[in-house]
């Protein structure tokens, strides 16, 4: 009896969907390439009642073509546990949300080494069934195991609440992860271990992972951060960990109880050009906010909602002081909506003489209180984003400026290459006495003709 319940079980783990007749139960497509652009074969099986993964691919699918993609959906289908994909030399994409997954195979992904994106949100895997083994590679000639070129994996809406340290050893080039949902509650310890090992990615998404604080030694090690995601956490403050990142683009705070937001936070971060006024809906007794020197060049304004109020003032009544000098505005109907509705005038000191419109060029250096008595709305002019704007003479372009400096360099150094070749050709020609200049010779006056003359 033991021996037969051993065998049904291995028979359970081992047992794979039929490939061949696959696509009589989900839909299959497949493209072939066609003027440089890829192929691609795509499966899907959501919510198709599939309980295993296939034991290979369908007939009609190239898996050895490794200029084609695959797409592979298993979401909404109760697997609880995830098998080894099926080899594929193929860009792979996969999918299974909404699975039941608690756990997943050993080299799940080893026979799938182009594997590109993987979406495993809404599960209840646990940071204990992921391991990096879950994640390794092949070999290779040498008996050392090849990364995985994992570019995208979402573990959203999970069960984790921490992470292995070495789980992302063999994805080390992930570019973008989402945690969103996993009740991490802190980044210390094997957690931010682990994330300070992606020094190549590109946007994290951290929101409602009921976070207080992120240590400032985590965000420091990625280098690479554009985009970060800390919405719908704790925080009462924006975390110091966030000024360490100076390659940050994109940060979403939204949903968070902030409390405070210090004068001198947002000073000097020259990378921001635009500040999304909808924050102010989750701070409203601030009181005092500087965004000097941060290369501010407009506004975005919340959307509309039923309180008409916040679209026309979004700012906080309790704002008292507001700094926005040395930004390169650009003045336009919207920035001048919200001058009026706003009452910025009140806000910004006199004395901040450098808030000043950089373009269009009819309003160059015009004081942003005094945008309320130019009609920005009838001026013809466009944003830079969605028609011509002022652009500066050709000869101050950047373009302009370093082609210039780049000619001068080059005069200066060919003269200088001359030169250095002429004295070398003289100084070598001396020495060897091939000169162009000759002997002086010497005559004795006794013995010359003129010296007989005067003699008779």
């Amino acid at each position: 009896l033991l021996l037969l319940v051993v065998i049904l079980s291995q028979g359970v783990t081992g047992e794979y969907a039929n490939a061949s007749t696959i696509c009589d139960r989900c839909r299959c497509e497949t493209a072939n390439q066609t003027h440089g652009v890829w192929g691609y074969s795509m499966i899907n099986c959501a919510g198709k009642g599939v309980q295993h993964m296939l034991d290979s691919w369908p007939a009609p699918f190239d898996a050895s073509d490794s200029e084609t993609e695959i797409a592979l959906s298993l979401s909404s289908n109760n697997l609880t546990h995830l098998q080894q994909l099926p080899a594929t030399s193929a860009t792979l994409i996969f999918a299974c949300r909404h699975c039941n997954l608690e756990s997943v195979a050993s080299g799940l992904f080893l026979d799938t080494p182009n594997v590109m994106r993987v979406d495993l949100s809404y599960n209840r895997l646990t940071g204990d069934a992921l391991s990096a083994d879950a994640f390794r590679g092949q070999y290779d000639t040498e008996h050392q195991l090849e990364p995985l070129l994992l570019d995208e994996l979402d573990l959203g809406a999970n069960a984790i609440s921490n992470l292995q340290e070495d789980v992302f050893t063999h994805i080390a080039t992930l570019r973008e992860l989402s945690l969103a949902g996993n009740p991490l509650g802190t980044l210390d310890g094997s957690t931010g271990r682990a994330l300070a090992q992606l020094v190549h990615l590109e946007k994290l998404d951290l929101s409602f992972t009921s976070l207080v604080d992120i240590d400032d030694a985590l965000l420091a090690e990625l280098h690479a951060l554009r985009e970060l995601h800390i919405g719908g956490n704790q925080f009462t403050t924006i975390p110091d960990a966030v000024y360490r990142v100076p390659s940050l683009h994109i940060l979403s705070l939204c949903g968070n109880p902030i409390e405070v937001l210090s004068i001198d936070k947002l000073r000097n971060n020259t990378a921001m050009e635009e500040f999304d006024l909808a924050v102010f809906r989750f701070i409203p007794q601030l009181e005092e906010l500087d965004l000097s020197r941060s290369g501010l060049k407009g506004f975005r304004l919340p959307a509309a909602t039923d309180d008409d109020s916040l679209h026309k003032n979004p700012f906080p009544h309790a704002l008292e002081m507001l700094l926005l000098g040395e930004n390169p505005w650009h003045c336009d109907c919207a920035l001048q909506q919200i001058v009026h509705h706003a009452e910025m005038e009140t806000l910004i000191y006199d004395d901040q003489h450098e808030t000043r419109c950089e373009t269009p060029y009819t309003v160059t250096a015009l004081h942003l209180a005094e945008l309320k008595y130019v009609d920005m709305c009838d001026l013809p002019m466009y944003d830079g984003g969605h028609g011509p704007a002022y652009e500066k003479p050709a000869f101050l372009r950047p373009g302009a400026i370093l082609l210039s400096l780049l000619s001068v360099t080059i005069v200066v150094g060919l003269g200088i290459v001359i030169g250095l070749v002429i004295v070398c050709l003289k100084r070598r020609l001396k020495t060897q006495g091939l000169g162009f200049t000759s002997p002086v010779r010497y005559t004795s006056v006794r013995d010359s003709t003129a010296s007989g003359f005067y003699q008779a």
